[in-house]
């Protein structure tokens, strides 16, 4: 994909940015640069192009400035004042090349991936992954010794960098950003992320679908699953792990907390659902296939995270996600979608459908 010559993407996005809120900085990568910001920089150019290929498909009239901000946060801004635009942190971008690096440099997160004989296994000391300690931890960066272990981290990287400016981005093409917050509730806007999330795994998967990263063909997931196999798991694997890594919560608590996003396990059913339902309609899966690749992917990215973290891999969080009460929560969200939809004003016609919705027990909780 290439990028539009009539749109000045570094232009526009700085004018866009310094106008909507004068204390955002944009950041400039100068081409002199080389090594990660070179990577970055790269990053930014294929998500570029792919966002304007995903406008031209679906017939949109104006184009979404994006771009990186100055900062160490991990967060991103998403602003529509007459112009929209969207703006990932440089600690988001900072943070995902040293988790993705450090994780393939595991020897057992990828085995089968190359030579992986010469990665030395490590555990990181307890808090590291948290953001405000990632600085830190870049001073001492590992990557994989294996040139196609470092190869699959650098892929991953940029598919997990282009899924957070996918769910950015949908918060912006769906309307969101055109509501009043402070007028809906902590459920409401869980709901907004929900229907985020959704759509920037949905849009992510139908991408790779008619891809490659190049990568030699692991077993058994091309023999079980089809030719292709390998890139769903790296895209999906690369998606989930973006905000695995950085999500406030990393406990199993069902409590809700009143914060915007779906707390961890419940996150993870959307994520799965959502995934198993594209691979399908998208992929050609069987839904029995396409729900035992979902989850597969998923555990994989959890013994990973527990692989790199030293904190034991807890199965329980599955039953959460996926259990009665994971069911409850998300038809509580999609049955809130019932009233939050009809107040946005998608950009072009993205919107996800309405359903009928039953809780675990059977009771009607919305109508389509």
């Amino acid at each position: 994909m290439t990028a539009p010559a009539d749109f000045d993407e570094d232009g526009e996005f700085e004018r866009r940015i310094w106008a909507s809120d004068g204390e955002l900085v944009p950041l400039h990568l100068a081409p002199e640069l080389d090594g990660f910001a070179k990577l970055a920089r790269e990053t930014l150019a294929d998500v570029r192009a792919t966002v304007r290929w995903i406008e031209d498909q679906s017939g949109a009239t104006e184009r979404t400035a994006i771009g990186f901000l100055e900062g160490s946060y991990w967060n991103a801004h998403t602003g529509s004042h007459g112009e929209d635009v969207v703006g990932v942190r440089w600690g988001v971008v900072v943070a995902s090349l040293i988790l993705f690096h450090r994780l393939l440099a595991q020897p057992k997160v990828f085995p089968s991936v190359g030579d992986a004989s010469g990665e030395e296994a490590f555990v990181d000391p307890p808090g590291v992954l948290e953001p405000d300690t990632l600085a830190v931890v870049g001073a001492s960066l590992r990557v994989p010794n294996d040139p196609e272990l470092l190869r699959i981290a650098q892929y991953m990287f940029s598919k997990a960098i282009l899924y957070v400016f996918l769910h950015e981005l949908f918060h912006v093409w769906d309307g969101h950003t055109g509501l009043d917050k402070k007028a809906l509730s902590p459920i409401d806007l869980q709901t907004l992320e929900m229907d985020a999330d959704a759509q920037a795994i949905d849009r992510l998967l139908q991408l790779a679908r008619f891809e490659t990263n190049g990568a030699q063909p692991r077993e058994p997931v091309e023999s079980k699953f089809g030719p292709g196999a390998t890139v769903a798991f790296d895209t999906l694997s690369s998606a989930y792990l973006a905000w695995r890594f950085h999500h406030s919560a990393i406990t199993h608590s069902l409590a809700r907390t009143g914060g915007n996003h779906p707390p961890l396990a419940h996150r993870m059913g959307i994520c799965l659902y959502t995934a198993a339902t594209t691979l399908v309609l998208r992929w050609g899966f069987s839904p029995e296939d396409a729900g035992e690749f979902a989850t597969s992917v998923l555990r994989s990215a959890e013994e990973a995270y527990a692989t790199l973290t030293g904190v034991p891999y807890d199965p329980s969080i599955m039953d959460i996600a996926f259990g009665p009460v994971g069911h409850d929560y998300r038809a509580e969200l999609l049955a809130k979608w019932h009233r939050v939809r009809p107040t946005l004003k998608p950009r072009f016609g993205t919107l996800a459908p309405l359903q009928t919705i039953y809780d675990s027990k059977g009771n009607l909780l919305a109508q389509a």
